[in-house]
């Protein structure tokens, strides 16, 4: 059986943003899920989505058009947007109600009625975000710390997106990144064992290393101690 050691090389995030010369929203998960499912409990079953404005699902919301422009089917940031978003919002309303547990399915699929806009080159929501200052876009953190003259981030759960808030797990659509090292390999297959130091070097995975300027938001200086450890331990 081969061995395979998960070492933790930084944090990645999804954040909802719209441009600088609107308010930014501050939503909840849940709430986030029913602007974007295409289908929603209603009176006990499942139902077409039918909110049309933000204040349909929250009347402290807006009361403002829904639409917003995320990664299309087949883009990573897509399927991070379902695993961080959808299927845990709609896992939480079904729990209680008398449905059949293959409708999940459907409250996990984004609405196609004109509220959501997929697209397949992320950096054209910029520039839709710019011609429609009621448009909300689903970007990942990188985006936002480079073109924070651009767009901002609404809150999630009360929590705005910080490298700290991220790091840290306290931001709810953030995530840990993995690095994958087949133990048996490291001897056997030259090089491998130097990508994996690599990886987790100051100069990769450091505060200011390269990884970040792809988007990387980088652990905290004792969980990159942690993980440069484990992988000296594994040359061994």
């Amino acid at each position: 059986m081969k061995r395979i050691a998960a070492i933790r090389i930084g944090y990645d995030s999804l954040v909802v943003v719209n441009s600088v010369a609107a308010a930014s929203l501050n939503l909840t998960l849940s709430q986030l899920w029913r602007a974007a499912a295409s289908k929603v409990p209603i009176a006990g079953r499942l139902a077409a989505n039918p909110y049309r404005l933000w204040s349909d699902i929250d009347p402290g919301l807006p009361h403002e058009p829904i639409y917003l422009i995320g990664p299309a089917p087949g883009h990573g940031t897509r399927d991070a947007f379902v695993e961080l978003v959808m299927e845990p919002s709609c896992r939480a309303a079904l729990a209680d109600l008398p449905v059949a547990s293959a409708a999940g399915e459907s409250c996990a699929t984004v609405r196609k009625d004109g509220h959501w806009s997929d697209v397949d080159n992320m950096e054209l929501v910029l520039g839709k975000l710019a011609s429609n200052h009621a448009a909300i876009g689903i970007l990942t953190y990188s985006y936002l710390d480079q073109f924070s003259h651009r767009i901002h981030a609404g809150t999630i759960d009360g929590v705005a997106a910080s490298s700290v808030s991220i790091s840290s797990g306290a931001y709810p659509m953030s995530r840990p990144l993995f690095m994958y090292v087949k133990q048996d390999h490291l001897k056997s297959t030259t090089g491998l064992a130097d990508f994996a130091a690599e990886f987790v070097s100051f100069c990769a995975a450091g505060a200011h290393g390269y990884l970040a300027d792809q988007g990387l938001v980088p652990l905290p200086r004792a969980e990159l101690l942690a993980a440069r450890a484990a992988v000296a331990r594994l040359q061994r």
